[in-house]
């Protein structure tokens, strides 16, 4: 294969031929199988009878298989604008009936402590004191103080009392944004079937919409994970003549690293992934290419942006946590698997 005469479009398309048809398969039937499980533990959750099981995970499997159904139908361009909109309208409308539906949902584990500690912030602010009462309680609250912004503190200190209520209000548009930007990332690498069916599959995850109820950061995050990889597709696939967009390009990419930084989430992912579609660029067109020197300015401006940014917040957080675990891996898997809970969330482990 000369990848020094094969165009990017070219060589994603041979890849996508290649694996597309086992990982369908695999990614439908894993779905599938999450959605009839998730689908019947809620029902049996919500209505404490054996048959609503059945119920709950058969209605969220068909709904799957009619969606899909609806995606895999070409009746042109416009039906896709009507796709697009007519399910986000459903899905937005279905996860705040199900907010509405348990008006007495209670915060626990991870997401307790986040709202804990971000209500703290939002009455005390981010003062000295305050930081390092934070820290002697939990071993994580670097990770809470991070996560709070941009979005979830300032939401607090405008509704304080309704912290959980905006917070959802808040995830639902990013779970719609992030869902309609797969969409357009699909449609410009493959076709348009191809991208219809991503954008149903992303929405009927179904721990896309239990997580509705909880008080999370992983909307925000997920949306900024797809973003980073939106903007190297565009990258990848733009013309080379325009060095305003490959400079903004790459301010927009060091935004999105600092706020997955923030998130404590998946940057380096981001800029492993940026990393390699670079190398590939290079074996596909050589290093004196103009493609070559774009994607080179795109890194350097996003990955100084972001070096400079996350240093001074990481120091600034790190100043208040005299202690460190430098097992920090092992000991988040292990508490996962005490004996005493079988397996469940034991919160003396992470402590330790």
């Amino acid at each position: 294969m000369n990848l020094d005469h094969m165009t990017f479009r070219n060589w994603h398309s041979r890849f996508y031929t290649w694996m597309a048809d086992g990982f369908a398969v695999f990614l439908l039937v894993a779905l599938g199988a999450a959605a009839l499980v998730s689908g019947m533990v809620l029902a049996r959750g919500l209505l404490s009878k054996p048959g609503a099981m059945v119920l709950g995970g058969g209605l969220n499997m068909a709904m799957a298989i009619i969606l899909l159904g609806i995606a895999w139908r070409d009746r042109g361009r416009r039906t896709d604008r009507t796709l697009i909109w007519s399910i986000t309208l459903l899905v937005l409308l279905v996860r705040g009936a199900l907010i509405l539906a348990i008006p007495a949902y209670e915060q626990g584990g991870d997401c307790r402590f986040m709202l804990d500690t971000i209500r703290t912030l939002a009455r005390d602010g981010l003062g000295d004191d305050v930081m390092r009462r934070l820290a002697g309680i939990y071993y994580d609250d670097y990770l809470w103080v991070g996560r709070s912004l941009p979005c979830l503190l300032p939401l607090a200190k405008l509704w304080p009392g309704h912290e959980v209520e905006t917070a959802r209000l808040v995830n639902l548009a990013w779970s719609a944004l992030m869902n309609v930007m797969v969409y357009d990332m699909a449609r410009r690498v493959f076709d348009r079937r191809v991208a219809r069916l991503a954008f149903v599959l992303i929405y009927i995850i179904p721990v896309h919409t239990w997580m509705m109820l909880d008080y999370t950061h992983q909307y925000f995050g997920a949306f900024l994970v797809f973003s980073g990889i939106y903007v190297l597709v565009v990258q990848a696939l733009a013309d080379t003549g325009s060095w305003a967009g490959t400079i903004g390009r790459g301010l927009l990419l060091g935004l999105v690293l600092i706020g997955l930084n923030l998130q404590s989430g998946l940057d380096r992912f981001v800029i492993l992934l940026a990393a390699l579609l670079f190398l590939l660029v290079v074996m596909a067109w050589g290093w004196r290419k103009a493609r070559v020197g774009h994607w080179s300015v795109l890194l350097v401006i996003s990955l100084v942006l972001y070096g400079v940014m996350a240093g001074l917040f990481t120091r600034w957080l790190m100043q208040y946590r005299p202690l460190r675990m430098s097992s920090h891996p092992i000991s988040f898997t292990a508490r996962g698997w005490n004996l005493v809970t079988l397996g469940e969330y034991y919160g003396v482990y992470e402590q330790i």
